[in-house]
């Protein structure tokens, strides 16, 4: 063997062991959610508003989680476009009924004192409580180029958060640590630890689960899938160690589809991703289980943009898809060619409608026109759903034509009174 193949070896070989780094020959059980029964004297409840101020140009990609006080927290990120140094992660709180004003939770500037590296960019937080109440935020930060090269970062909050730890890198390869990023929603496992949907976009495109402890210490990291096309898992616990994800699609135009994976080892091993039927014009979806088991999910159900927002159930094993009600719905209007001026009238009608301040309707008008109007036409978009359940209700956040959040939230007899 020549001096070169010994060399190659050696390299192969202390990679491999670093991969193996990141394995443990068994995973505990998912924590499942609360199978609370809704009350039977309970009422329909279906109700929406803006959770985010208005006040920043562009908003995207929320999150949300209820606190231990009972209260919710969202976050996002915004400024003045996607990618911009001069975007922040804001977060609100949800309290009897009205949303907080905005407030900034991290910058470039304070991810890059406390990181102690030079931060470029923020993005994509996701937030989460654990089991001990804690809450667990994870965000994305970028030092250089664009969203490939990305990284996650975590920090915990021991106080509903007000006030969160130094956030802390996840080194989550053991090659130059990029191109991970992080969009579905956090689970747990029943030893506390944090079953983490992450995914890779760097020359391939596939989900992993990462296992991180309650020190912040990753202990493990699966394939969910391989290959090119799949992004931003959403996983979704079953009986014992059973558990489905549902994938955005980003391969072929022609062949999107919300794609599933199965695992019946806590998340160790998955099998091969394959479609639904459902339709995905590679875009981010939502999901969570109902008390009895069933799937629920929000999602572009569209062949291409996201101009339509749909809610639907399936059965406990992802199939059987039902649409019980579109949540947003523009087909005729995106596709009818807006121009610019025509576009900032239906919208400041729309922001009017939807109950937004009045002195910033005229401003987030213009906002929308400035982030949803291309040359020839305009678009209307509603994507980037967040969907949790608390109890006997469900909170559901996306992004409403990239200038506000919005947030819906309903109950068990709303929903059985739609299927």
């Amino acid at each position: 063997m020549t001096h070169r193949s010994l060399s190659l070896l050696a390299i192969a070989l202390v990679f491999g062991l670093a991969l193996r780094s990141y394995q443990t020959p068994t995973e505990p059980r998912f924590a499942l959610d609360s199978d609370t029964v809704p009350a039977a004297h309970a009422s329909p409840l279906f109700e929406s508003g803006f959770a985010s101020d208005g006040i920043t140009q562009l908003v995207h990609a929320p999150a949300v989680a209820e606190t231990a006080e009972g209260k919710l927290l969202a976050v996002w990120f915004a400024g003045s476009r996607e990618g911009a140094t001069d975007v922040n992660i804001y977060g609100a709180t949800f309290e009897n009924g009205e949303w907080s004003e905005d407030r900034i939770i991290t910058s470039p500037t304070l991810a890059s004192q406390s990181l102690k590296r030079y931060i470029k960019k923020v993005g994509n937080p996701v937030i989460a409580r654990g089991p001990d109440d804690r809450l667990w935020l994870t965000f994305v930060t970028v030092t250089a180029g664009g969203w490939a090269t990305s990284s996650i970062n975590l920090a915990i909050s021991d106080d509903h958060g007000e006030t969160w730890s130094t956030p802390r890198k996840l080194v989550t390869s053991p090659f130059l640590n990029i191109s991970t990023l992080v969009k579905g929603t956090p689970r747990f496992y029943e030893d506390g630890s944090m079953a983490l949907p992450i995914y890779h976009e760097l020359i391939g495109k596939f989900g992993e689960l990462l296992r991180v402890s309650t020190d912040g210490e990753i202990l493990s990291k699966t394939r969910i899938t391989s290959g090119t096309d799949s992004l931003q898992p959403v996983v979704l616990p079953g009986a014992t160690d059973n558990a489905i994800a549902l994938l955005r699609h980003s391969g072929s135009i022609d062949e999107r589809e919300v794609l599933l994976a199965r695992t019946d080892d806590g998340g160790k091993t998955w099998t091969e991703a394959t479609g639904t039927g459902l339709p995905n014009p590679n875009a981010a979806i939502a999901a969570t289980r109902l008390p009895d088991g069933r799937i629920m999910a929000v999602a572009n159900d569209t062949a291409k943009d996201r101009f339509r927002l749909a809610l639907m159930v399936a059965d406990a094993d992802g199939t059987n898809w039902t649409t019980v009600r579109h949540l947003e719905d523009d087909t005729i209007l995106h596709h009818s060619g807006l121009n610019a001026d025509d576009y900032g009238i239906i919208m400041a009608d729309a922001l009017a409608d939807e109950g937004a301040p009045e002195d910033r309707i005229a401003a987030n008008a213009e906002a929308a026109v400035h982030s949803q109007c291309r040359r020839v036409s305009c678009r209307f978009q509603y994507d980037y759903p967040y969907l949790i359940r608390s109890g006997d209700t469900f909170h559901l956040l996306y992004t409403w034509n990239k200038t506000y959040i919005k947030h819906t939230r309903f109950n068990m007899a709303w929903l059985e009174s739609q299927i």
